[in-house]
């Protein structure tokens, strides 16, 4: 499940995340990326849960729809494909997992837009999704590793400048990393599911406002 969160106040937005992805509860690997910024710098995610399933890579299919909207398409048209497509996917692991496991995916989206940031949750369990407009500012996490540390006070980085609610972000996720590695280490049973290294990307929708308007 790992950890990750998307962080935004009227100074711009941040997402960041472990590299940790779990394969069936049984072994890991420390090489995924659950973090985004589009290449002009206008969208920035972060997503957790059910990243891949059999030969579906559900990272790369968001990337996707993300990369290639158009300025026609309205932010929850995009959002609520997204939610369709995680739908899905939850759906698809539940019914052909023996055990029956509880399967959920988690996005978390920042849009720049003219008229102010529009940041969406996106939640999807067992093939059952729901989107939602987050206000702004806000402090978004996910994950198991939400367990490992203090949850974030939104009225904290309301005043933040972007390089500080970087800062924040960053600081947040090693946490979790740390947390859950000295859970590893005192629990002969625990399954580690946050690890590798701190992922991070920021957003400054100002500078982006300024380019579209040249």
């Amino acid at each position: 499940m790992s950890y990750v969160c998307l962080l935004a106040n009227r100074n711009g937005a941040v997402v960041a995340g472990d590299t940790r992805e779990t394969i069936d509860n049984l072994f890991h690997w420390d090489h995924r990326r659950k973090i985004y910024i589009s290449d002009g710098g206008d969208v920035v995610w972060a997503m957790c849960g059910l990243t891949r399933y059999l030969t579906v890579d559900f990272f790369r299919k968001i990337s996707h729809m993300l990369k290639n909207r158009t300025g026609k398409t309205e932010d929850t048209e995009i959002v609520q494909a997204i939610a369709t497509l995680m739908a899905k996917g939850t759906l698809w692991q539940n019914k052909l997992d023996i055990k029956k496991r509880r399967s959920s995916l988690t996005v978390f989206i920042c849009f720049d837009h003219p008229g102010g940031p529009r940041v969406f949750a996106v939640y999807a369990v067992n093939g059952k999704a729901t989107f939602r407009r987050m206000p702004v500012p806000c402090a978004l996490e996910g994950g198991s590793g939400t367990t490992n540390v203090k949850r974030l006070d939104v009225r904290a980085i309301a005043g933040l400048s972007l390089s500080e609610l970087y800062d924040v972000a960053v600081r947040q996720t090693q946490i979790s990393i740390d947390e859950d590695k000295r859970k590893k280490e005192t629990q002969k049973k625990y399954l580690s599911t946050v690890g590798g290294k701190v992922l991070a990307e920021k957003m400054n929708y100002m500078i982006n406002k300024r380019l579209r308007d040249i």
